[in-house]
């Protein structure tokens, strides 16, 4: 399904809705599947937790948990949350984020 997004991959951006926890199994789903492909590993992967600011939304902690990031050592990766409102901020953070992820070299770890 995503094979032609993969093929010349530097890395990755996975922005995930936390307060919609009905959907949790298939973000779990989608996620683990693209982190396994092997044009993935190794890759860095950087995670959003959006909507913070809604009434049941996970924590970056739970949806951590619930996707089991402890398990994935093949790729580093960052957990961040952010909120909807500052979706400008975002874009501009994501730019910057972006440039690091492309010129970081494969030695780092999580950060």
């Amino acid at each position: 399904m995503m094979i032609c997004y993969l093929l010349q991959i530097h890395g990755i951006i996975f922005v995930i809705d936390s307060a919609d926890t009905a959907r949790l199994s298939t973000v779990k789903q989608v996620f683990n599947g693209m982190a396994a492909d092997p044009r993935v590993v190794g890759k860095p992967v950087l995670l959003f937790a959006n909507k913070q600011d809604l009434p049941g939304a996970l924590s970056v902690e739970e949806l951590a948990k619930a996707l089991e990031l402890s398990a994935m050592s093949t790729s580093a990766y960052h957990f961040t949350k952010c909120v909807y409102v500052l979706y400008i901020y975002l874009l501009c953070w994501l730019v910057g984020c972006w440039l690091w992820l492309s010129s970081r070299d494969d030695d780092v770890l999580r950060w």
